[in-house]
């Protein structure tokens, strides 16, 4: 996890001790961030490491974004978030399984209207005879490539594939 200040003029961010805009290689446009940073116009950012290993970047917006004492303070609430296991929480529909989705998505007033709406609910019950248990966010793009391949194994078009129907006889 860390801060980094994201140059005005060129917009690339790096560390907060650097007193010139560079980069790894010496590339940057050599502004005086120093300089920048006492009239307020360098921003920050944050990132840090998700499950799963995926790297985020969080733009500080709002009249503290320039503040890298605020900066610090996002920080470290990101790390006691990650530590707690709660980087999450703002989105509650993360450990929400397929089939919870599903329910979800065919309760929705507009969708009941649509005049594929039986279609719809095959095309998903089929789905969810494989993925049903599963969290949403634990999905792999190898395992649905795999389910397509599988379902094409049988003969099945390649708009039928893309659909979810399917034989009961495939994962069952």
């Amino acid at each position: 996890m860390a801060v980094l200040a994201e140059c005005p003029f060129c917009h690339r961010r790096q560390t907060t001790r650097s007193k010139k805009c560079t980069s790894k290689n010496g590339k940057g446009c050599g502004a005086d961030l120093e300089k920048a940073k006492r009239s307020g116009k360098v921003k920050y950012w944050i990132a840090y490491r998700v499950p799963g290993g995926k790297q985020r970047f969080e733009k500080l917006t709002g009249e503290n974004a320039t503040s890298v004492e605020y900066a610090r303070a996002a920080d470290a609430k990101r790390k006691v978030q990650k530590r707690e296991n709660r980087i999450f929480d703002i989105k509650p529909e993360a450990k929400m399984t397929f089939q919870e989705l599903t329910n979800w998505y065919l309760g929705l007033e507009k969708v009941k209207g649509k005049a594929y709406f039986r279609t719809l609910q095959y095309n998903l019950a089929s789905f969810n005879k494989v993925f049903g248990e599963t969290i949403v966010r634990d999905i792999k793009p190898g395992a649905l490539e795999e389910y397509q391949a599988k379902r094409k194994a049988l003969g099945l078009s390649d708009s039928y594939v893309d659909q979810g129907k399917m034989g009961s006889n495939l994962y069952s």
